[in-house]
């Protein structure tokens, strides 16, 4: 249990641990140690002035996905930053996938247990 001696310092400690969120719609944004890493499937030139020029073969970590099927990304290669478009893309290898694949073993071995259970 925490306590604390003043409610700013109770309010800026929540404010630390909890998740950015987005104020748009749909948005989802990425903790910088939990954001997936993506590969470029084909080459896509910059459109407008915050698109990122993205070649085919570099790799980059995503920071904001839209539900229009934009990702907002940093190349790995350089830092640019800028949106790229999320159907030339693939997920790779990343932290992000391997705690997304073991949350589903989690969930999975958790239900197995109350079927066990419930069968005994």
């Amino acid at each position: 249990l925490i306590s604390f001696h003043a409610e700013l310092d109770r309010s800026c400690w929540i404010e630390m641990v909890s998740p950015v969120t987005s104020e748009v719609p749909g948005e989802k944004i990425y903790e910088i140690w939990n954001c997936p890493k993506i590969e470029a499937l084909k080459n896509h030139d910059q459109g407008e002035h915050n698109e990122l020029q993205f070649c085919k073969g570099e790799t980059a970590k995503v920071h904001k996905k839209t539900t229009e099927g934009w990702l907002f990304v940093e190349k790995c290669s350089d830092g640019s930053q800028g949106w790229v478009p999320e159907k030339i893309t693939k997920e790779v290898e990343s932290d992000h996938k391997r705690a997304k694949n073991f949350k589903q073993r989690y969930q999975f071995l958790k239900a197995l247990s109350e079927v066990n259970t419930t069968e005994a």
